[in-house]
């Protein structure tokens, strides 16, 4: 089984995966850059990439395909974001809480950040039904925020991406604490607050995940990255981060947009000692079901609870060890 997740028409579509762990050596740490130009910087890999035709095309189709079945096109309301029957929360902040979560007194939260999507195109839908199906499938919420909207550029359609560059002050923050809330709205309805929580993403989500894993800006429990990710970041900053949470970083042998940069973003990770793991599969733009569920196993176990310590069930010896100088005496 395949997860094709669809980010822009210039992503490839990804083969039957063939999936193998490797670590292969990328560039050092780079000198330190600004959070802006590390996130621009991950949106134009994306954007540029040049497009295989035919899968370009296959996943123009697929993306149509699940637009009309939803019933958005272009046409619509371009606020028209989630899926049928997926609820969105204020922020634009699609949410699916499953009966079997909402019951677990140890839930798990996924923060999913997409890829590139022009407004209007409804490229999102097949992706978040997709990742609503995992929710059901591995027992977690979902949270699937829209990235803020993107101008118009030469060549390019109006986007929305994980590109924070043209926010206003405080405007990152703001983004944030609307996951927050949102996630503050779904603890009220488990009666709980969440064990775990989890922030993933795709493409420039992939970016923008690793810039906020880096940075420490959120508190969260680990991340994965599929088809991107970067660190652009001094090895002397990303060393001060407290706390360091496990990251996952998943990508496709065959991805010309987001391969070199997942790989980079490993061997920064090496460099500074971050625990992590990753996992290149054959496949191009895309996240295999493997590495996705590969991802939580990994997040869930490096936060699962240390088992206590084991107790010995033997009573220690009274007996003189041998070449002991201690004898014992004869009773009188």
């Amino acid at each position: 089984m395949l997860l094709l997740v669809v980010a822009t028409a210039s992503c490839s579509g990804g083969a039957s995966p063939v999936a193998s762990v490797r670590t292969e050596p990328g560039p050092g740490v780079p000198e330190e850059a600004g959070v802006a130009a590390a996130i621009d910087a991950g949106f134009d890999a994306i954007a540029d990439a040049a497009p295989d035709t035919d899968a370009a095309l296959d996943v123009q189709d697929g993306a149509q395909d699940a637009a009309d079945a939803s019933g958005l096109d272009a046409g619509e309301p371009e606020d028209v974001w989630c899926p049928a029957g997926v609820e969105m929360l204020p922020g634009t902040i699609c949410a699916v809480l499953p009966d079997r979560v909402r019951s677990d007194p140890e839930p798990t939260l996924v923060i999913f950040l997409h890829g590139v999507t022009d407004v209007g195109s409804g490229w999102q839908i097949a992706l978040i039904q997709g990742m609503s199906r995992y929710a059901e499938h591995q027992k977690f919420a979902l949270l699937a925020p829209r990235a803020p909207r993107q101008p118009a550029r030469e060549g390019q359609a109006e986007a929305y991406a994980w590109r924070t560059s043209n926010l206003s002050p405080g405007g990152e923050d703001a983004l944030l604490d609307s996951w927050m809330a949102a996630k503050t709205t779904l603890e009220g309805r488990t009666g709980h607050p969440f064990k775990q929580v989890f922030v993933m993403g795709f493409s420039s989500g992939a970016y923008y995940a690793s810039s906020l894993a880096l940075r420490g800006r959120l508190p969260v429990d680990g991340y994965a990255v599929f088809a991107g990710g970067s660190a652009p970041y001094s090895k002397a900053m990303v060393s001060k981060v407290k706390p360091r949470v496990p990251i996952f970083v998943g990508y496709g042998t065959k991805d010309r947009a987001g391969s070199r940069d997942a790989r980079g973003l490993v061997a920064a990770l090496r460099a500074v000692r971050w625990k992590h793991r990753v996992m290149a599969v054959s496949a191009g733009h895309t996240i295999t079901t493997r590495q996705f569920t590969s991802a939580l196993a990994y997040l869930r176990q490096e936060n699962a609870p240390a088992p206590p310590p084991a107790q010995s069930s033997t009573q220690p010896s009274t007996q003189p060890r041998r070449g002991s100088k201690h004898r014992v005496r004869p009773r009188k």
